[in-house]
């Protein structure tokens, strides 16, 4: 058993020294579009837009390519959805400055994007209102909309700890 593990913990190393330019290459596309991903932190957001959008096929792909547009605008502080797989139409609620961007702008973004994959109806544009602020607080339409982050256990650590037991 032991030499089965220790036969797989080989081949594994060797196939990910072997891509070592390749990976190299990809970190580099990756440290720059969490760069483009953090900047969206920096905005102030004094609107909440909602849109009913259509041709979503699952939240994580598609959700991920359109949060990624629209921080590109430097305009838009969070993207939330209320998803549903199946549903035909489902909801995408934007927090964005409104001195920096435009609903016209947001709207074209959505509906230019993945060979106009997506078509949007806009449903409502309020005033948001921080919750560092007296006055009553406006969360987000779907009880927060924060996605939490999933950790992964290192596969190796497994393995080693599994070895040592």
């Amino acid at each position: 058993m032991r030499h089965i593990i220790i036969l797989s913990i080989g081949i594994s190393l060797f196939f990910s020294c072997t891509n070592s330019e390749k990976s190299a290459l990809e970190e580099t596309r990756i440290n720059k579009s969490e760069d483009i991903l953090d900047e969206h932190e920096n905005v102030e957001p004094t609107k909440v837009l909602s849109f009913e959008i259509t041709g979503m096929s699952c939240e994580m792909g598609c959700g991920s390519a359109i949060r990624k547009e629209l921080y590109k605008t430097n305009a838009v502080n969070q993207v939330s959805f209320d998803f549903k797989m199946g549903r035909d139409n489902n909801t995408v609620y934007i927090y964005y400055d409104d001195t920096k961007t435009s609903v016209d702008k947001i709207s074209k973004i959505l509906n230019t994007m993945n060979d106009k994959q997506f078509e949007v109806k806009m449903l409502d544009n309020i005033d948001y209102i921080s919750e560092n602020s007296d006055d009553e607080k406006l969360t987000s339409y779907n009880g927060g909309g924060s996605s939490l982050g999933v950790v992964l256990p290192n596969f190796f650590d497994l393995i080693l700890q599994s070895l040592y037991r």
